[in-house]
């Protein structure tokens, strides 16, 4: 789906948010089945029937944009669950990229394509994600990939390519992570970075690649983008007094 324009505002969860509506993805009776690897396209059709969850979190709101010319479409955008939070991307067929097995997503010499792939996720109001990581491997020429998080309000794109704003309710800027090809190895992944705010019911999530094929050919295996879950304060502290008392009575025992 192509389109010069693009407006996310997550209102369902925002006002479920705002008004104190029931549990989130946390809740077992309210979670959708697993997500399994799929194309994009199929991720974007399992809307109608409410998304699907990886752990406790609740994943949905799948869409995507790419600019003029651009060669993939979403069925050709390969969707992995990772093991929390989030999704590796890779093509679904193809050559492979060099030195690897898994198919090559690239682009040709003098073109430039953009691809942004949206969706949200939620989860219960107990756990926060409060860090995300990016990584991509192996990647060549001149790649970029943005990963931005809108915590707890919609996003809001104007063009591809563009950085996007987050509202409902309130405005700010969106969280960004960023890889590259300009620093390798280093610059290829993020390590474990700060969401700021924290994500503590819902988040919308964009994540935007960009080959750049100016100066020659571009392109990368895959991307691995993820968000961590941490427990309220209130469970962390439960957790520890757990374990003290634990220690303390197998002191006992021992003595």
């Amino acid at each position: 789906m192509k389109r010069t324009s693009m407006i996310r505002c997550s209102l369902a969860l925002a006002m479920a948010a705002l008004c104190g509506g029931g549990a989130y993805a946390g809740n077992a009776t309210t979670l959708g089945p697993v997500c399994m690897p799929g194309s994009l396209q199929s991720y974007i059709a399992s809307d109608a029937a409410g998304g699907c969850s990886i752990g406790i979190e609740e994943f949905s709101g799948f869409s995507f944009e790419s600019s003029a010319n651009a060669a993939y479409t979403a069925a050709d955008i390969l969707l992995a669950p990772a093991a929390v939070g989030g999704f590796t991307f890779t093509q679904t067929s193809g050559a492979p990229c060099v030195g690897s097995g898994a198919p090559c997503f690239q682009v040709a010499a003098g073109q430039i394509d953009i691809y942004d792939i949206f969706y949200d996720f939620a989860i219960d109001p107990g756990p926060h994600a409060s860090t995300a990581d990016l990584g991509m491997d192996p990647p060549f020429g001149n790649v970029t990939i943005n990963q931005f998080y809108c915590s707890g309000r919609g996003l809001v794109l104007g063009t591809v390519n563009a950085v996007p704003t987050c509202v409902t309710p309130g405005q700010h800027s969106a969280q960004e992570l960023t890889v590259t090809d300009e620093n390798p190895p280093a610059s290829w992944n993020t390590g474990i970075v700060l969401i700021t705010p924290q994500v503590d019911k819902f988040a919308d999530v964009l994540t935007q690649i960009i080959l750049d094929g100016t100066n020659g050919p571009a392109g990368f295996d895959s991307i691995t983008g993820t968000s961590n879950l941490t427990p309220e304060p209130s469970t962390s502290l439960l957790i520890g007094v757990t374990l003290l008392a634990a220690a303390i009575a197998n002191r006992r025992r021992i003595i």
